[in-house]
C-alpha cells in the first residue's frame, strides 16, 4: 500500500517536472524570439541611419532667366528658365527625373489666391541619362513665351534614387518670375524667386487644376 503512494507521489512529481520543464523551455524560445527580433530592430535603425547619413541630397544650387527678344526664337518673344541641380549628399543619385509646371497670368491686389490664369499651361520633363555624383550639377530648364502682364509661378518635382540602396527620394521647389513693363520692353529679373511657404498650398491647388494628378 504504502509502496503504491510512493509510486503515485513519484508519477505525480513526474509529471509536474515535465509541465514545468515545458513552460521553461517555452518562457527561453519566447525570451530568444523576443531578442532576436529586437536586435533586427535596432539593425534596421542603425542601417536607416546611416542611409539618411550617406544618401544622395538634390538641391537646387542656383537659377537663371534669359530673354529672347523678337526673332532670336522663332520669331516671338519668349523667356527660359533654368535650375542648377546640385547633389549635396554622400551618395550618387540615379535615375534622376524632373517635371516642370509653368502657369502664368496676372496678380490682382488679393495676391496669389486671386491668381488668373491667362496663358497657356507649360509642362517641361526631363530625364538625365547618367547618375549626379556627390558635389556635382545637372541642368534642367525650360522655354516659355510670353506676352503682357505676366506673373509666373513654377513647381518643379525631383525624383530620384539612393545608387547604393536605391531607395527613392522625391523634393519639390517653388519659385516665382515676374515680367516688368520698362518702356514696352519686358524684362524678366535674372533669376527666379523663392515665395513664402504660407502660399503653397495655394499654388499647389493652381497647379492641380490645370495639370491634375501629375503634379502632386
Amino acid at each position: 500500500m504504502n509502496s503504491t503512494r510512493a509510486f503515485t507521489r513519484w508519477e505525480r512529481g513526474s509529471h509536474l517536472a515535465t509541465i514545468f520543464s515545458g513552460i521553461a523551455a517555452a518562457i527561453a524560445i519566447f525570451i530568444g524570439i523576443w531578442q532576436w527580433s529586437d536586435q533586427n530592430k535596432q539593425n534596421d535603425l542603425e542601417r536607416s541611419i546611416r542611409d539618411e547619413e550617406t544618401r544622395p541630397y538634390l538641391t537646387v544650387d542656383s537659377t537663371r532667366v534669359t530673354i529672347f527678344t523678337e526673332g532670336q526664337w522663332e520669331g516671338a518673344n519668349a523667356w527660359a528658365y533654368s535650375l542648377s541641380l546640385k547633389n549635396i549628399g554622400v551618395r550618387p543619385a540615379m535615375d534622376v527625373h524632373c517635371l516642370g509646371f509653368l502657369v502664368g497670368g496676372d496678380l490682382t491686389s488679393g495676391g496669389v489666391e486671386s491668381f488668373k490664369v491667362v496663358d497657356t499651361t507649360k509642362l517641361e520633363e526631363h530625364i538625365f541619362a547618367n547618375p549626379i555624383s556627390h558635389d556635382a550639377k545637372g541642368e534642367f530648364s525650360g522655354l516659355n513665351f510670353f506676352g503682357k502682364h505676366r506673373n509666373y509661378f513654377l513647381k518643379v518635382i525631383v525624383i530620384y534614387k539612393d545608387r547604393i540602396s536605391s531607395k527613392p527620394y522625391r523634393d519639390l521647389f517653388y519659385y516665382s518670375v515676374n515680367l516688368q513693363d520698362d518702356a514696352k520692353d519686358y524684362t524678366y529679373q535674372d533669376r527666379m524667386q523663392d515665395f513664402d511657404a504660407r502660399k503653397i498650398p495655394m499654388i499647389d491647388s493652381l497647379m492641380f487644376r490645370y495639370y491634375g494628378k501629375l503634379s502632386r
